[in-house]
């Protein structure tokens, strides 16, 4: 996949994720499902923003980048977690939105296919071209027989969603724990990965992973918590 394929597909799967966020959403909250959209809008202006300064090196200047970069990841989480705290009509929203529906969103993350691919075009290091990208098609491969097997309530279906969860976190922190050490120069890395903040791809950091996270960290505390004797309906 070159710069100018990832410019069309990476936008049109966000925007994707999007639409089908809204759809599901309308009837049962409109404020999901306009956010949904507007937290995609905003993401494709963040996205273009040069968060560092060569596509293949790390450059002076690039630590300031580097805190604008997370922030913007993160602020989306953090507010996430916020609403969910403070907003008893999003508390409800989620919880009334099945685990498998959640679980069923993360194919998505077969878009990890692009890191791959630009690895083997020695456009990312192995450390995540190669790493993130297999992770990210497994979780995304897998989300929808994880999915299915909590719709059908199986045994095994709950330890089956913790692990695969679990999978999910490691995959997108060890992913931003690559580039943290490499840009303080804990980690040697040819090349270095810039690209991660560059658009297109810095799309799917600002984004796909933030709304990723969200997922993972909301379903592992409910699976977690959940009471092991409760009904299908509860876990499912």
């Amino acid at each position: 996949m070159n710069d100018q394929t990832a410019s069309i597909v990476l936008p049109a799967i966000a925007l994707t994720i999007a639409t089908a966020i809204a759809l599901y959403s309308w009837r049962r909250s409109r404020m999901v499902a306009i956010v949904a959209v507007v937290w995609a809008i905003i993401s494709l202006f963040t996205a273009r923003i040069p968060f560092f300064q060569n596509l293949d090196r790390w450059t002076d200047g690039d630590i300031v980048g580097f805190i604008a970069f997370g922030t913007v990841l993160t602020i989306p989480i953090v507010l996430f977690f916020v609403a969910l705290w403070r907003s008893s009509a999003f508390q409800h929203f989620m919880n009334e939105t099945p685990t498998w529906v959640l679980t069923a969103t993360q194919v998505y993350r077969l878009t990890g296919a692009s890191f791959l691919l630009l690895y083997l075009r020695d456009l990312l290091p192995a450390e995540i071209g190669l790493v993130n990208g297999v992770l990210d098609i497994i979780v995304g491969l897998t989300a929808l027989p994880v999915a299915w097997m909590l719709f059908r309530g199986i045994a095994s279906s709950r330890n089956i969603a913790i692990a695969w969860n679990l999978l999910g976190v490691l995959d997108l922190a060890s992913a931003f724990t690559v580039v943290t050490l490499s840009i303080f120069g804990l980690l040697e890395l040819d090349p270095a990965p810039t690209r991660m903040g560059l658009y297109p791809l810095s799309l799917v950091s600002v984004y796909q992973v933030a709304i990723a996270l969200c997922i993972h960290i909301y379903l592992l505390r409910r699976l977690l918590f959940a009471d092991t004797g409760a009904s299908r309906k509860s876990i499912a």
